[in-house]
């Protein structure tokens, strides 16, 4: 039912995925347990696994007969440059 996102830089945001499944309406602040629940599972298996396990690995994808690739969205990392660097 719940998703939590975490930006790099901002703070957990919490989507009701039944409610919302566009996920338009950050939840966070009236479900505080639910989100508190979600990060500390998360910064648990972080700790667990290591960040480092975690990095988006760059693959190529397409051909020249068929150029354009459609992926779902969560496939998507828009911080990084087609050459697969910060950009």
């Amino acid at each position: 039912r719940w998703r939590a996102v975490k930006d790099d830089k901002q703070p957990w945001e919490l989507y009701d995925m039944l409610a919302d499944p566009t996920q338009q309406r950050d939840v966070s602040s009236t479900y505080p347990t639910v989100m508190s629940k979600l990060s500390n599972a998360y910064d648990g298996f972080i700790e667990e696994v290591g960040l480092h396990e975690m990095q988006s690995v760059p693959i190529p994808v397409g051909h020249p007969d068929a150029p354009i690739v459609t992926a779902p969205s969560h496939e998507a990392n828009l911080r990084l440059s087609p050459e697969g660097r910060e950009g």
